[in-house]
């Protein structure tokens, strides 16, 4: 018997990688970037330069005419190296945020300078999902005939077979997968 595997692959989500730095000249909010509708956003990381002891900022988001909301507050307490301090203001799932919305800096304390790096996952164009073509080989025989299976695992490793349709939705991962085998 033959077997031929095809694992479905997942939505092609583009992800852009950015860092974005400049000056506090004042005590005004500036705006690091726009993020659209549906797109996820993740600070990966601020540094700071100071004066003084200590500085701190905070990462703020503002949503449509809605008021600015801390996201994530830093602190550094040696040129250069920073940490998280805590987050606040909005509820944050995994440190992203969806857009539609503006991500701004400001200052809090001492801080002079900034860069702030940051990761964009934006959807993937038709938000389906896509799969490379399943090929069955070339027979001699017309009448040769071939089983196609649609399998779901959560774990990639144990296998069932399903029909195919909808879906509800999971608090877990499913994983689908197509099967194909000659009938015998």
């Amino acid at each position: 018997m033959i077997s031929i595997l095809v694992a479905l692959s997942v939505n092609a989500n583009e992800v852009v990688y950015a860092s974005k730095h400049g000056t506090f000249e004042d005590l005004n909010a500036i705006l690091i970037t726009e993020v659209a509708a549906g797109e996820i956003i993740q600070i990966l990381g601020v540094t700071l330069d100071y004066d003084g002891a200590r500085g701190r900022v905070s990462i703020q988001t503002k949503h449509g005419s809605g008021p600015m909301m801390t996201w994530q507050s830093w602190t550094t307490e040696t040129t250069g190296v920073s940490f998280r301090d805590y987050n606040s203001g909005r509820p944050v799932v995994d440190d992203v945020i969806v857009g539609p919305c503006q991500l701004f800096i400001k200052t809090l304390q001492r801080a002079s300078a900034w860069q702030v790096s940051y990761k964009i996952t934006k959807p993937s164009a038709s938000g389906t999902t896509t799969s490379a073509p399943i090929l069955l080989p070339p027979a001699q025989d017309a009448a040769q005939s071939w089983f196609v299976n649609l399998q779901v695992s959560s774990d990639l490793k144990t296998w069932e077979d399903v029909q195919p349709g909808q879906f509800l939705g999971s608090d877990s991962a499913r994983f689908f997968r197509v099967k194909t085998s000659e009938a015998e």
